[in-house]
């Protein structure tokens, strides 16, 4: 006899919602919270990658919160093609500059 979803007997299948559960132990919990909010931050910076990556090739984005950050990482990436590659000399320089700056 099927269960459903090609389990055998009387094991219920996959249930919608949740996946993961939280550790009941603080030190594990403690790890995963950590796992938890860097996994967040890597997404965020993603999508805004994306959604530059969309502006650029001109296509329309109908969430407006995630086309400004789109905006302004294009707007970043531009400035950065913009600006002229300094010689070795001239970061030897400042380097020196900020080197005496201290003292």
């Amino acid at each position: 006899r099927n269960a459903g979803l090609g389990r055998p007997g009387n094991k219920p299948g996959m249930r919608k919602g949740k996946f993961i559960v939280k550790p009941k132990n603080p030190d594990k919990l403690k790890t995963f919270k950590f796992h938890q909010s860097l996994t967040k931050t890597i997404h965020k910076e993603l999508i805004d990658k994306v959604a530059a990556r969309a502006i650029q090739g001109q296509e329309k984005l109908e969430v407006q919160d995630i086309r400004g950050k789109g905006k302004e990482l294009v707007k970043a990436i531009k400035r950065d093609k913009l600006t002229r590659k300094k010689s070795r000399a001239e970061e030897k320089l400042i380097e020196f500059r900020e080197a005496n700056k201290d003292k």
